[in-house]
């Protein structure tokens, strides 16, 4: 049996459900394109806004095109594909209130540059409930973002832009990106006219203060690039993470993907991110930062379909190269999934940097049973080259606890070994 394992693990709006005293009102858009506030844009002709006892459950079919020119609060909100819902107004976009769940699978725009007329500033968006949002919807958020259950997106550009680095982006349950979504958290590069490019990186990196993004866990099965100050419980990446500004914190990370401290969309290299931190500690350095109650659950899925983590090396000023401190501690927890079993002898680089900047050493390392029950692994630490690598390998003699091995660095193993579920 695997040992079970206990992790101990905003700003945050409480928006109220339309139950007891409200009676709801299914509110459909007529079609076309139209202001929000216009009654006869409805059927039943009545501009959706809970007020005196009614709450409104919205849908805008295919056809529709709504132009956001009020704020108002509804119960519920169907979004169709096809459809689009942009701020719209002389001044800053207006925002949306959904007491309970929001289905979109259209495209909702609230960015400045966009509305007839445009609006000059960005929009928020509340959710109570749960926001699921579909594979053919596109979805650009400037302002706030808030979801009070989990947030699921399938969209193939779901961006959540931070023109200023004041957004904030909340997520009470599980924010999850599922396979082909692509998700960019806290943008800030490059965005319509209200955002320039940033100077090229200069030593020594000062990285970016980033967008504030709460969530209750972060579940990655597509792509995600973050310029966000993220903290989660748990992270689960089996797709690819870019952490390109800001930084992110988690207790536990799950990884059967690729995780960089760069940008993998356009340019691998040295980016403005404080880096990747596990467990509860501050970072001396920026980098992979693992603390003493961190967990790293390392997921080998396959000979080639494994997690691993890239702090370097990157190419620097001055042709030379240069990655991110790698500072490890706490747990190393190995599972093998999807009926893999490691050949005894086979290698796994699960993470890199620079020649030199890996320091530290897991404290304590368990794995899934395999090779009926007497294969174990063997971490390497490999300070000159900047790689962790593990083996699988045959029960060694009683006596062998720790090695040393000078070219290589540090090679241990641990002799807490457990079966799978």
């Amino acid at each position: 049996m695997r040992a079970w394992k206990l992790f101990f693990p905003a700003v945050l709006i409480a928006l109220p459900g339309a139950s007891g005293a409200y009676a709801d009102t299914v509110s459909n858009w007529n079609g076309g394109f139209g202001n929000w506030s216009v009654a006869s844009n409805w059927t039943p002709p009545t501009v959706p806004n809970n007020s005196a006892g009614t709450a409104y459950d919205v849908t805008v079919g295919s056809s529709g095109f709504v132009a956001l020119d009020t704020s108002p609060t509804i119960n519920t909100l169907t979004l169709d594909s096809g459809a689009a819902l942009t701020g719209s107004g002389s001044g800053p976009a207006p925002s949306l209130s959904v007491a309970n769940g929001a289905t979109v699978n259209g495209n909702l725009l609230l960015i400045p540059g966009l509305g007839t007329p445009p609006v000059s500033g960005p929009g928020s968006l509340f959710v109570g409930g749960d926001l699921n949002i579909g594979s053919s919807a596109l979805v650009n958020l400037a302002g706030s973002l808030t979801v009070g259950g989990n947030l699921t997106t399938a969209s193939p550009e779901m961006v959540l832009v931070s023109p200023s680095g004041t957004s904030q982006f909340s997520v009470s349950g599980t924010l999850t990106s599922q396979q082909g979504g692509v998700m960019l958290l806290g943008y800030s590069r490059c965005f319509g006219a209200f955002n320039s490019c940033p100077p090229p990186i200069t030593l020594p990196l000062q990285p970016t203060n980033g967008p504030a993004t709460s969530l209750g866990a972060l579940v990655n099965n597509g792509q995600i690039y973050s310029w966000s100050n993220v903290t989660a419980s748990t992270l689960v990446n089996n797709g690819t993470t870019s952490l390109i500004g800001g930084g992110a914190s988690v207790k536990t990370l799950q990884n059967a993907g690729t995780i960089y401290l760069s940008n993998s969309c356009c340019s691998l290299g040295l980016e403005q991110t404080a880096g990747l931190t596990v467990g509860t500690g501050t970072p001396a350095v920026l980098g992979y930062n693992q603390f003493a109650d961190g967990v790293l659950d390392e997921v080998l899925r396959g000979s080639s379909r494994y997690g691993t983590i890239v702090a370097g090396p990157w190419p620097l000023p001055g042709n030379t190269e240069g990655g991110y401190q790698v500072s490890l501690d706490g747990t190393l927890d190995i599972m093998l999934q999807n009926g893999f079993t490691p050949a005894l002898g086979e290698s796994f680089t699960i993470l890199t940097t620079a020649p030199g900047d890996l320091s530290g050493t897991f404290s304590d390392v368990t794995w899934d049973a395999f090779d009926n029950g007497q294969g174990y692994f063997v971490v390497s630490y490999n300070q000159p080259a900047g790689e962790v690598v593990i083996t699988a390998e045959a029960v060694p003699e009683p006596s062998t606890l720790l090695l040393l091995t000078p070219p290589l660095g540090f090679v241990s193993w641990r002799s807490c070994r457990r079966s799978k579920f």
